[in-house]
This record gives C-alpha cells, sequence and structure tokens, in this order.
C-alpha cells in the first residue's frame, strides 16, 4: 500500500509539474489534429502514408535504428553525413547489445514483471515497425481501423 502511495503522489507531482503543456494541448489538440491533417491532403499524402514513412524494418526497430533519414538522401546526397557509419558492421554489432541485455533476464530467472515488460517491448516492436514483414497487414488494419481522424472529427 505504501509503494501505491508513493507512485500517486510522484504522478500527481509529475503531472502538476507539467501541466504548463498539457492544458494548452488538450484545449487545443483538435484544432491541431485538424490543421495537421489538412497540411498531409494538401501535400497530397493520406495519413496511412505517413504512417508507413515512420515505420521501420523489425532489425532496424530492434536496434533502434529506425530513421528513415538515415538510408536516405536528396540527389545523392545523404540527410545526414554521419548516417553510413551508423551502418558499419561494428557499430551494428554495438547496436543489438542493448537489446540483447535488456531481454537477458529472461534467461537469468522467472519474473512476472520482466516477462510483462518483455512481452510489452516486443509488441511495441511490431506496432512500430508498422506495414513491414511480418504480419505487416496486421498492422495496417489496425491502423486504419483506429485511425486517430476518426477519433476527433
Amino acid at each position: 500500500m505504501h509503494a501505491f502511495q508513493f507512485t500517486a503522489i510522484l504522478a500527481s507531482i509529475w503531472i502538476a509539474l507539467n501541466m504548463f503543456w498539457i492544458l494548452p494541448m488538450a484545449f487545443f489538440l483538435k484544432e491541431q489534429f485538424v490543421t495537421a491533417t489538412a497540411t498531409l491532403e494538401h501535400l497530397g499524402m493520406a495519413s496511412i502514408d505517413l504512417f508507413k514513412l515512420n515505420s521501420a524494418q523489425i532489425l532496424d526497430t530492434v536496434r533502434l535504428a529506425g530513421i528513415w533519414a538515415l538510408n536516405s538522401g536528396y540527389k545523392g546526397d545523404p540527410y545526414f553525413p554521419w548516417a553510413s557509419a551508423y551502418s558499419s558492421p561494428i557499430l551494428v554489432a554495438i547496436s543489438f547489445l542493448m537489446p540483447l541485455l535488456a531481454f537477458f533476464p529472461l534467461l537469468v530467472r522467472r519474473n512476472k514483471y520482466v516477462l510483462f515488460f518483455s512481452l510489452l517491448t516486443l509488441l511495441a516492436f511490431f506496432v512500430i515497425k508498422g506495414p513491414y514483414p511480418p504480419l505487416g497487414g496486421v498492422i495496417i488494419s489496425l491502423f486504419t481501423i483506429a485511425n486517430g481522424k476518426k477519433l476527433f472529427t
């Protein structure tokens, strides 16, 4: 019970300290969403296209390298000059260390919290990867069903 009280007090303090941006955002959330979707429609881009652009391959998602601009450029010039170093074999190997260390407790001991957060992380990986295989069609269907535009208009 003491842990619950501590968590409730800490969450209340955190929310109170962040009200300077939460309240204005809450009041103008619908207007911001309408403006964003109007901009997308003006550019000729559907929200599903933006969802696909902001998704990454599953291995890039796991190693936290899912920024589309890392592998892109304009007229042969990369968007980020350091992007080629990020795909070097040594950095790719190093970038897999964090997820390996994060999932290591699954091998060491049985803990319901470790199992819960590991499953939650795997679910997040599949949502972040978006339309890419495996199960890309399922994620697109879920995105289409739960499209934010339907929630605010």
